[in-house]
């Protein structure tokens, strides 16, 4: 039987001149490592790991038998500090509860057809009675009807109900507040009207 190092020796070797293709491998594992998270690290935290992973990686460059090792965790850590900066250049706050009706003013940035309908996506949105530092910075709005006239780009005026986007309906489905929030959309409800 081998011991741990023989191991990852025999592993190692085995690899010679193939360890570049596993770096989008340890990529992809430090973008897991940071989703599996329950709640949200300080930032502090992925550059730290960054810095020293880094840091690791320069000191044992020149040694062939750590120097993968420091590669693949230098990648861990980019994989992971990627994905955390992708979610805080994507965070936009979500609305807490439902909200109906509100009064709400934006520009048009994406219409979708539907079989019933239409689809707004609002954005730069100015909402009657809601304190705008707590707003979402984009709303999907459903239409019962398709809105003449209206083109992307143009300013509208509705009265909506506003509700926070919704949970994954099963265990393991489809996550939709996790689509809606890197979309930075905080909110979807239904014109009136």
């Amino acid at each position: 039987m081998l011991r741990g190092g023989q191991f990852f020796n025999q592993l190692f070797e085995a690899q010679s001149g193939r360890g570049f293709l596993w770096l989008p491998v340890f990529v992809a594992i430090g973008v897991s490592v940071y989703f599996s998270l329950k709640a949200e690290p300080p930032i502090l935290l992925a550059v730290l790991f960054l810095l020293g992973a880094g840091a690791a990686l320069k000191y044992f460059w020149r040694d062939v038998r750590f120097h993968w090792v420091f590669v693949y965790l230098f990648m861990i850590a980019l994989g992971f500090g990627s994905a955390q900066f992708r979610a805080h250049m994507v965070y936009t706050p979500i609305l807490a509860k439902k909200v109906q009706p509100v009064e709400l003013e934006g520009r048009v940035s994406f219409i979708e057809r539907v079989d019933d309908g239409q689809r707004i996506i609002l954005s730069d949105i100015h909402a009657n009675k809601i304190d705008e530092a707590l707003f979402p910075k984009k709303v999907r709005i459903k239409f019962r009807r398709v809105q003449d006239g209206v083109q992307v780009g143009h300013r509208i005026k509705l009265l909506a109900g506003l509700a926070p986007p919704s949970p994954p309906v099963m265990p393991y489905g489809f996550d939709f507040q996790r689509h809606m929030y890197f979309s930075s959309i905080g909110a979807s409800g239904f014109a009136y009207g």
